[in-house]
């Protein structure tokens, strides 16, 4: 009895099993895989860190003892551009700061922070706009009076950052500096 009973297991299994390879194998044809062109493959990593230059304008220049020294920043970047920190160090004991204002790379800036340190010869400055920017234009305008003679330099300095849309990060080459010759 028992032979009979393993008997008609393993012949229902084994039905079982064919029914279940003739229902898989119905309607299955061999497919083969295309490889998509290079044109239609996603990138294995988008680049997150966009790129963007600051200078001075004048970065160099001779002036004479209580006259303005008006140093443009100029920003260029091909990123669209929504805001900006910029972090300045100045020597007091020579130049005193009058001014600092937006310049025209933003559609109506809007002037975030100011702190102005004369004492330590600092300066924070943060704008941005709620309308991104591309291109070359100026960021920011430094209005100094020169107090006495001297050499001296005005730097961007660490502390300074850019806010770039859908990047991670963007990079820029810090310090940045311009050396003044002020004259008696």
């Amino acid at each position: 009895m028992k032979e009979k009973v393993k008997f008609t297991f393993l012949l229902i299994l084994g039905i079982t099993l064919a029914i279940f390879m003739i229902f898989l194998g119905i309607g299955w044809q061999p497919r083969t895989l295309e490889k998509p062109s290079l044109s239609e493959q996603p990138p294995l990593f988008e680049d997150k860190i966009a790129r963007a230059s600051i200078d001075f304008h004048p970065s160099q220049l001779v002036i004479h003892q209580n006259e303005e020294l008006k140093i443009e920043i100029l920003f260029k970047s091909e990123n669209p551009i929504v805001g900006a920190d910029l972090n300045f160090k100045f020597d007091p004991t020579i130049l005193a700061i009058k001014q600092i204002k937006p310049g025209h790379f933003f559609t109506q800036p809007w002037e975030i922070k100011k702190i102005i340190k004369a004492e330590k010869g600092e300066i924070f400055y943060s704008l941005g706009s709620f309308s991104p920017q591309t291109g070359e234009e100026v960021l920011a305008e430094l209005i100094f009076k020169a107090k006495k003679s001297g050499v001296t330099e005005v730097s961007l300095v660490e502390g300074t950052q850019i806010a770039a849309e859908k990047t991670d990060e963007l990079k820029i080459d810090l310090p940045v500096l311009g050396n003044y010759i002020i004259l008696e």
